[in-house]
């Protein structure tokens, strides 16, 4: 897995490396470096107080949301005996292992780590900031998932053929076998997905993004270890984030306009200017 891991690195590197053109040697690595430091904490703040700032397009958005978790639970049950009845041949289990490796977080901090430190020290701002992007979406992302999988305390489908058993805050008894809300490895997989698609921008690429993203989803399902409503709350939450965090980024060029307080990379580190 290790090694069909650092071949896909290779070639993402290889074909990003081909487009991306450096946008400022001016700068210092440690001043880029705090820049995102700084970049990503303001993010993190925006990200985590959005609750406060929905808006009627929002709230619609929401109840759709809930219609279509509340009728993936009604499929749940019979979509998990369908996956089980499935054949699982040899084949199908390697393609399904291959496609749960993606949402994998110890292979999915490969990417951006190269991503990152390549763009850093090489000078390619555009894949430094990629990476940086795929870090914040998998740490935003990933907290929303973590908290969600204590707070519904859901059991899996491979400990509970009932898909509404769970034990809420549970926190005293809660364990792997009750986090099965939502799925981490297809949050994980769309996090990292949608923040690739954004930034490489390419209807083909987009499609091979969530596709395999997609597949990710699909591997938890077929291994028994989360029901369909699961995957689809960790989709929207990996795409919701990922789709943040680029938009973020995109409305950043050019002037800070979101605080007072505005930070910019400078030589010889960053430079702070505040508008009264």
């Amino acid at each position: 897995m290790a090694i069909r891991t650092l071949i896909v690195l290779w070639l993402v590197l290889g074909v990003t490396s081909a487009y991306a053109q450096p946008k400022d040697d001016s700068a210092s690595i440690g001043g880029k470096f705090i820049w995102d430091i700084v970049v990503s904490a303001d993010d993190a703040m925006m990200y985590f107080t959005t609750p406060y700032r929905i808006d009627n397009t929002d709230a619609i958005n929401l109840l759709r949301f809930g219609v279509a978790t509340g009728t993936s639970i009604t499929l749940d049950k019979q979509l998990a005996t369908s996956m089980q009845s499935i054949s699982h041949t040899k084949t199908l289990n390697g393609v399904m292992d291959l496609a749960r490796g993606y949402g994998e977080i110890k292979y999915a901090l490969y990417l951006p780590a190269a991503l990152y430190v390549g763009g850093l020290f090489a000078g390619y701002d555009d894949i430094r900031v990629t990476g940086r992007q795929i870090f914040q979406a998998l740490l935003y992302s990933g907290i929303v998932t973590q908290s969600l999988k204590w707070i519904v305390g859901r059991a899996r489908p491979d400990v509970s053929g009932d898909p509404l058993f769970a034990r809420p805050v549970d926190f005293s008894g809660a364990h792997d076998s009750m986090f099965s809300m939502p799925s981490g490895h297809a949050t994980i997989a769309f996090a990292v997905s949608s923040v690739l698609a954004e930034r490489i921008d390419n209807i083909y690429a987009s499609i091979a993004l969530y596709g395999l993203a997609g597949a990710t989803a699909i591997s938890r399902m077929y291994h028994n270890r989360h029901w369909l409503s699961d995957v689809f709350v960790a989709g929207v939450i990996g795409t919701a984030t990922g789709l943040y965090v680029t938009r973020l980024e995109k409305a950043r060029e050019g002037v800070w306009e979101r605080s007072e307080l505005q930070v910019y990379p400078i030589p010889l580190g960053v430079g702070l200017t505040y508008r009264f």
